[in-house]
């Protein structure tokens, strides 16, 4: 973030993550409650634009190799498509996309807002 205090200008983005459809608990939620607090001061103090990336379940190599190397996991990926209202597991390049929008100018005017990338499993 030291280019953008010292330009007094720019954004950040904070990513946080969502374990088994629930938010992580215990100490994992503190440090990312503090260092968003901590990114959350900065930029009021110095005027830099800060937003958070909330990803769902998100369809990468890994998740493929885990899902599909048990049982457990191939029901994991069929509560995802009851549970999750757009009925899918969501792609790289969606979660990708919202950060690039965060990120840039197009959003010169969004600070202190939370993005969820998870096809409305937030809002059920």
């Amino acid at each position: 973030m030291s280019p953008l205090i010292a330009k007094r200008t720019g954004g950040f983005v904070d990513f946080k993550y969502v374990r088994n459809g629930q938010r992580k608990a215990g100490h994992m939620k503190l440090a990312k409650r503090t260092l968003s607090f901590l990114a959350d001061a900065t930029a009021m103090d110095r005027r830099i634009r800060v937003n958070a990336i909330s990803p769902g379940s998100i369809d990468t190599p890994a998740a493929n190799d885990l899902l599909a190397s048990s049982e457990v996991g191939e029901q994991r990926r069929k509560m995802v498509s009851t549970s999750v209202p757009l009925g899918r597991f969501g792609r790289l390049d969606e979660v990708a996309k919202a950060v690039v929008f965060l990120a840039s100018e197009d959003s010169s005017y969004v600070t202190g807002r939370e993005l969820f990338v998870d096809g409305g499993f937030a809002q059920v």
